[in-house]
């Protein structure tokens, strides 16, 4: 009889549920150090302690069994162990190899043991009864003291947490005006004007001061001449003159302005005289004042302008001065009450940011300045804001955002990295009507009870729940996730529902029976079964994943095929812990292949063979045999579609030379699908339904002929249904799905679904910093790039995956291109260093160190693209018209751009991570080699779409795979030979 060794495998993913805890330390104090924190009733506690070795009894650590209490809330010191056969205890990653069953396990143990603990470096160690000690085995009375403490007195009781702080006696505002008059006025002498630059002539400066002196005069003349020429005319034509009073005997003289009656005839002779010539004077006198009003606005206009230059000198040599003379371009310059008086210099300022000058309520004097000394000053607004926010001044650089370029969405990001989180909130909830971003600011900031009644009043349960746990609030915690719950029970997100019930309300027992009942056969399907197998090991409810293999093999799947999830069972037969259910999972894949094998697709017969193959790795002959029947299964397939081309048309196309249809996927019907996006583990697609958004999620690597698409619905008025659609994806997924429409309001945050891969939430919406002028988002350099409609210009600003602005730049317009939000599709690629922008027959370059260029292209531009890598060995971009598209080699010059599929109308463009550039349009598709120049075509396909047109190449996690997106809502996924 063969005998083999039992050994300890390392697995990547816990295996089975903690029943103790391994804690490392040679003494019991180190224990104590770690138990202690545990929360947990020390009656149930059993410290096992755990020799060196056998012949070095000194412990290295101790076994902690914690009996039925509640998982202890151990520190990443603790490891936790599992336990097999009810007495064997090894870590929760280990597995025994070659496979043992339970009762195997119980008939190789010494039955006189009371427990045995496999340690990893230490070995196969019993435990007698007499091992196990309480914690009162470790505890003993100190010795007394001789101390008196008779005289003890209670001390103060602090609270373990801090709710608020107020003044014990707050002022009242006429005690704050009195403390305060005595400053007024102190410093209003001291205020220095802009100092001039060192090359500025003094006689320009005293030209300058006389200009202004003269314009002083002027006015004040001009209006004492025109009161006096006034005044003539009134008197001349008063009512009454030299009339006599009724009953006395002296003469009324000239009445005042305010006399009522008829005039007399010494009045009508006077105007009649005189009237024509003080006509003629006052007119002069108007005329005149305008005359010199005009050259003295004049000369202040060009006060103004060298008021500017030294301000631009200033920003460029001492930008800290500089900026406190800066001129602001913020919104809250039209909220101003009134206009101040006209002046030609420029006051320091405070640089900070301050909520209370965003509302306005001042006067203003409004300079008009030429749009290249706009663009100059914006320009170095922006590039200050940038090192402001590298030197860490968060509250300078929202100052700089919010007042002097108007962007509120970068100052908010700004506070937020500095932690300035209440003020970031008012931003988010006042001036952005973002309220989501207001609530997670407040609590951020520790204002929790205003952010809980937000997220309750936003129905935003689930964050609720997180933060009413953050402060001990377990009931109300308890009340918002199980609303939560019915939340995602209503949007038929099973997944998301059992995760709540798991990790949140800690009954994965519900969360099992959830899946089990009702997420076996929904649109999570295959998601579904997964985390049930997963549940089952880890619970130990073995009858379960048995009851789950039984459905699966009988096909109890009503809209997928049966073979839906093999991939699955053909992971439990690898990675269950138990070996019944890892056979019977095995037998299950047989038996289930075997009898769809030859009733399937082309891609459920590639998946079940693939499943098959994996059974066994080792078994070389197996996977040799699943590709000889794979290739003979689309060997089949091509000859059948060959002899029915003829006949009829697929919407699939045919396959091409050097190029195979790997797998198709319909997306859900009742839309129109428009956008198509990928990741390198998800691909979606947005557009719109009856008067709602929609967006769709599949996973690349379970997207078979039954991909279980995720769908997320936002209603839409009319106004929003005209504005323009932007989607864009983070290629390293450390963004959420970016859906934004452009010249509308924001999109709010929803759960698109949950990522299998990474077990976290998918969030798809609008991101904090989005406003209506938007006008396109992009993802690049783990960075979300987006371009905003500015003063000036175009605002160009990358955030980071925690919204925080990290570099901004304006882009200047040329004249004759005006881009309008929601109504101008703008195309916005970016590759590191250089940001390509397209509207219409134009392209923008703008690079980091060499400006930008503006380049008019001979085509109206259909997209953009650019490498995803950075492999190839010279900056490139494609741009695609109507017919066909050019690709720029190099710096772009018009030699460098080089035409490619101009037998394609309206052609789409991708480059795959290999260096092909792929072309799919109406009629065909192409693929070139792209990494040197001349372009090569390597494959020419003779693809028929039928009527539908292509929206999209999209790069699959295969690299030798691309993906094309038609309108129909089809996604078809190529592999190249």
């Amino acid at each position: 009889m063969s005998q083999f060794a039992i050994t300890l495998q390392y697995h990547r993913d816990p295996v089975r549920k903690p029943k103790a805890w391994f804690v490392p330390g040679c003494a019991p104090v180190d224990w104590w150090h770690e138990i202690g924190d545990w929360g947990i009733p020390m009656r149930q506690v059993a410290i096992c302690p755990v020799p060196t070795s056998v012949a070095n009894r000194t412990p290295i650590g101790a076994l902690v069994l914690v009996g039925d209490a509640d998982r202890p809330a151990v520190s990443a010191r603790a490891v936790p162990y599992g336990c097999l056969a009810g007495k064997l205890y090894l870590p929760v990653e280990a597995t025994l190899t070659p496979a043992v069953s339970e009762a195997e396990l119980v008939h190789l143990l010494d039955a006189e043991l009371s427990l045995l603990v496999w340690h990893p470096s230490v070995g196969l160690i019993g435990i007698e009864p007499h091992d196990r000690h309480p914690v009162t085995d470790f505890l003993s009375w100190p010795e007394p003291r001789e101390a008196d403490w008779t005289r003890a007195r209670p001390g103060i009781v602090v609270n373990d947490r801090l709710r608020s702080l107020t003044p014990a006696f707050a002022p009242t505002v006429a005690q704050i005006l009195e403390e305060g008059r005595e400053d007024i006025g102190t410093q209003a002498a001291n205020l220095s004007d802009l100092p001039p630059p060192p090359n500025e002539s003094r006689l320009a400066m005293l030209a300058a001061w006389s200009g202004g002196l003269a314009l002083a005069t002027i006015g004040f003349s001009g209006w004492l001449v025109t009161q006096v020429a006034r005044l003539g005319l009134s008197l001349i034509f008063s009512p009454g003159a030299g009339e006599v009073a009724d009953g006395c005997g002296e003469s009324r003289g000239f009445s005042t302005l305010e006399s009522q009656g008829k005039p007399g005839w010494l009045s009508r002779w006077l105007g009649r005289v005189f009237g024509p010539l003080l006509n003629a004077v006052s007119s002069r006198l108007e005329s005149w004042k305008d005359r010199a009003s005009g050259a003295i606005e004049k000369g202040l206009h060009a006060k103004r302008l060298k008021e500017v230059e030294r301000l631009l000198e200033m920003l460029a040599t001492n930008p800290d001065e500089g900026l406190r003379y800066a001129i602001p371009f913020g919104d809250a310059a039209g909220e101003r009450r009134g206009r101040g008086s006209p002046s030609g210099r420029l006051h320091p300022r405070d640089v900070n940011f301050n909520l209370g000058r965003l509302a306005g309520g001042g006067r203003a004097d409004y300079w008009w300045l030429p749009p290249e000394y706009t663009y100059r000053l914006l320009q170095e607004y922006r590039r200050l804001a940038e090192r402001e926010l590298h030197l860490n001044r968060y509250r300078r650089a929202a100052y700089i955002f919010a007042e002097l370029l108007g962007d509120l969405p970068a100052a908010a990001g700004a506070l937020e990295a500095g932690r300035y989180y209440q003020e970031a909130a008012v931003l988010y909830r006042d001036k952005l009507l973002r309220p989501l971003e207001a609530a997670r600011c407040l609590g951020l900031a520790g204002l929790w009870v205003e952010a809980l009644a937000l997220y309750e009043k936003l129905e935003e349960y689930e964050q609720a729940g997180d933060l009413a746990t953050r402060f001990d609030q377990m009931e109300t915690a308890a009340r918002c996730y199980r609303v939560a719950i019915e939340q995602h029970l209503l949007r038929l997100d099973f997944l998301g529902a059992a995760r709540l019930l798991e990790t949140k309300l800690q009954v994965p027992e519900a969360a099992l029976q959830l899946l089990q009942e009702r997420g076996w056969g929904s649109s999570q399907h295959a998601l579904c079964i997964d985390e049930a197998f997963r549940l089952s090991a880890e619970l130990g409810q073995h009858a379960t994943a048995r009851n789950l293999l039984q459905r699966f093999v009988v096909g109890d799947v009503p809209i997928y095929p049966p073979s839906s999830g093999i991939d699955v069972i053909g992971r439990v037969a690898h990675e269950y812990p138990e070996e019944s259910i890892r056979q019977a999972a095995h037998d299950a894949v047989i038996r289930v292949a075997s009898h769809r094998v030859d009733q399937g697709d082309p891609a459920e017969q590639s998946n079940l063979l693939a499943v098959v193959a994996k059974l066994v790795p080792e078994d070389r002959l197996l996977d040799r045999d699943c590709r000889h029947y794979q290739e003979q299964v689309q060997r089949r397939f091509r000859e059948l579609k060959q002899s029915l081309a003829a006949k009829c048309s697929s919407p699939l196309g045919q396959r091409t030379r050097g190029i195979e249809l790997v797998r198709s996927i319909q997306l859900p019907s009742g839309c129109d699908w428009s956008i198509f996006r990928a990741s390198k583990s998800y691909f979606c697609a947005a557009g719109l339904a009856r008067h709602k958004l929609c967006v769709a999620l599949a996973q690349w690597d379970v997207a078979g002929s039954a991909a279980p698409f995720q769908v997320q619905s936002w209603p839409l008025n009319s106004q929003e249904e005209a504005a323009a659609l932007l989607l864009s994806l983070d290629l390293q997924e450390l963004h959420p799905v970016h859906v934004h429409l452009s010249g509308a309001a924001p999109v709010p945050q929803q759960v698109l679904g949950t990522d299998s891969q990474h077990a976290h939430k998918l969030l798809a919406g609008s991101p904090p910093w989005a406003t209506a002028a938007t006008l396109a988002i992009t993802h690049a350099s783990y960075l979300a790039w987006t371009l905003n409609q500015s003063a000036g210009g175009l605002g160009l600003t990358a955030y980071n995956s925690n919204h925080r602005p990290v570099a901004s730049q304006l882009i200047e317009l040329p004249q004759h291109l005006d881009l309008v939000p929601g109504k101008s599709r703008v195309h916005l690629q970016v590759r590191f260093p250089r940001v390509y922008i397209g509207h219409q027959n134009h392209l923008l370059i703008f690079q980091e160190k060499g400006g930008q260029e503006s380049l008019v292209l001979p085509g109206l531009i259909q997209g953009l693209a650019v490498p995803e890598t950075q492999t190839q060995t010279q900056p490139q971009v494609a741009v695609t018209y109507e017919q066909g598209g050019q690709l720029a080699w190099g710096d772009q010059s018009e030699q460098d751009w080089e035409w490619f599929a101009r037998d394609l109308e309206r052609p789409s463009a991708a480059f795959l991570r290999t260096g092909q550039l792929v072309v799919a349009g109406t009629g065909g598709g192409l693929v070139y080699e792209a990494r040197q120049p001349p372009l090569r075509l390597v494959n020419r396909g003779d693809w028929n779409w039928d009527n539908s047109a292509v929206l999209g190449v999209l790069c699959p996690p295969n690299p030798n795979e691309f993906a094309v997106a038609f309108d129909c809502g089809q996604v078809c996924i190529y592999r190249m030979l």
